[in-house]
């Protein structure tokens, strides 16, 4: 059958339920994941713009103008946001339900004892106990509940490395955190590789307003700035901007986003002071990764002998 995207109109509601709810002629536009309609709602329609949304999981949107066939890359989409365009999909698996696991299986008591008499969330309170981030020896990789992409293996298990006993309940949280930047880097990283380019980092989701701490560390591990937009709800913005092009409000999802779409959004810059400190931390997290697959591709071949 015919293939439509978001925006379009796949049909009309009945005539018979537009009369008895009080309707206008309704137009009914194909459905799209929640993330990738917030993408839309970031205005993230130009060639070099990565959309990240990050909730339980993390949805990463790169613009492109060329197909480009990527190894270890789960999506690759033609006229989604805009015509003419591809959008490479990826993500992670594991972001803010990692950082909830912690919290509520392996935090320490006296962390949420703590954020019971204050008031206020054990992240926030494991987020106030870090000071020098770029300093942190614990590395992790974010796999606690597989790898989406890069590489491509959703049995692969999380991973921490740099335990010692003078580690601290807030110095695993940011290893957690770190590992979430880490692995946006390497994605980034692999599609770069067959050719594509990122000019922006336009951010989305709970997660962006919940954590500050992890803003700042995408900025820093990725060496780029990060425009986090400033809306509640982007999901909803997006499915409603879709609605104003299916409906013929707006021509296009382009117009629409210039009526609509995010306005505001918060600067992080990365600290070019500590740099070295945090590509050295990459390089550790990477390396990690790479001794992670590894491992398991030689568990692999052994259990075949």
């Amino acid at each position: 059958g015919e293939v439509k995207g978001p925006g379009h109109v796949a049909g009309w509601l009945l005539p018979e339920l537009c009369e008895r709810f009080g309707l206008g002629k309704v137009a009914v536009s194909p459905s799209t994941p929640d993330g990738h309609t917030a993408l839309v709602a970031l205005g993230a329609l130009q060639e070099g713009d990565a959309a990240l949304v990050l909730g339980t999981s993390s949805v990463l949107s790169i613009q492109t103008g060329e197909l480009h066939e990527i190894d270890e890359i789960c999506g690759i989409a033609m006229d989604v946001f805009t015509p003419g365009m591809y959008a490479v999909d990826s993500g992670q698996s594991g972001t803010g339900d990692m950082l909830e696991w912690y919290v509520n299986n392996a935090m320490p008591a006296s962390v949420q004892a703590e954020a019971d008499k204050r008031g206020i969330s054990p992240h926030q309170v494991l987020s106030e106990r870090i000071e020098q981030p770029w300093k942190n020896t614990v590395i992790a990789a974010d796999w606690w509940n597989g790898s989406r992409n890069t590489p491509c293996d959703l049995s692969l298990p999380g991973i921490m490395s740099g335990l010692t006993m003078k580690t601290r309940p807030e110095d695993i949280y940011l290893a957690l955190l770190q590992s979430i930047a880490c692995g946006t880097r390497e994605i980034i990283a692999q599609c770069e590789k067959y050719g594509l380019r990122v000019e922006r980092m336009l951010l989305a989701g709970g997660i962006t307003e919940k954590s500050p701490l992890l803003m700042h560390e995408y900025a820093n591990l990725l060496h780029r700035r990060i425009l986090v937009g400033q809306v509640k709800e982007g999901p909803a913005l997006g499915a409603a901007i879709f609605a104003a092009v299916a409906a013929g409000i707006y021509a296009s999802t382009a117009e629409a986003c210039e009526h609509m779409g995010v306005q505001e959004f918060t600067c992080y810059e990365p600290d070019e002071e500590h740099s070295e400190a945090y590509e050295e931390l990459y390089r550790k997290n990477h390396a990690l990764r790479r001794m992670a697959t590894a491992m398991k591709t030689g568990e692999t071949v052994n259990q075949k002998r």
